[in-house]
């Protein structure tokens, strides 16, 4: 016959033991980086233009340039977002005024409006 020396409650070394294991398996079953909104937005993008540049003009007069390192089109809000934002600002004789650059934009193809965010830096 065995017989079972011992205490039938688990020590505390084996508890902490067990307390761990249970932690590091739950704790690892987070899964990768959540996908954010704009990361769900990018995806669906209509179009992508790596080194975008476009051009403003009032009356065929330039004012305006606006670059941006990749632009991302969206035909159902009518609207661009841009990322690394670079705009050169000209008078009503073609003359540079002044720059603003930004991580990030958009452009509202319909009403023209542009916003720069985060980073913005204007010169005159």
């Amino acid at each position: 016959m065995n017989v079972l020396k011992g205490s039938a409650v688990p020590s505390a070394r084996f508890s902490v033991s067990i307390l761990i294991g249970l932690l590091l398996l739950f704790g690892a079953c987070k899964s990768g980086t959540p996908v954010t909104a704009t990361q769900a937005v990018l995806d669906s993008a209509d179009q992508v233009l790596i080194g975008m540049t476009h051009y403003v003009t009032d009356a065929g007069v330039l004012r305006a340039r606006v670059r941006g390192d990749t632009a991302y089109f969206y035909s159902n809000t009518q609207r661009a977002e841009l990322r690394n934002v670079h705009v050169t600002f000209y008078d009503q004789t073609g003359k540079p005024t002044s720059t603003l650059t930004s991580r990030e934009g958009t452009h509202h193809w319909r009403t023209g409006d542009m916003e720069a965010r985060m980073s913005l830096a204007v010169t005159l």
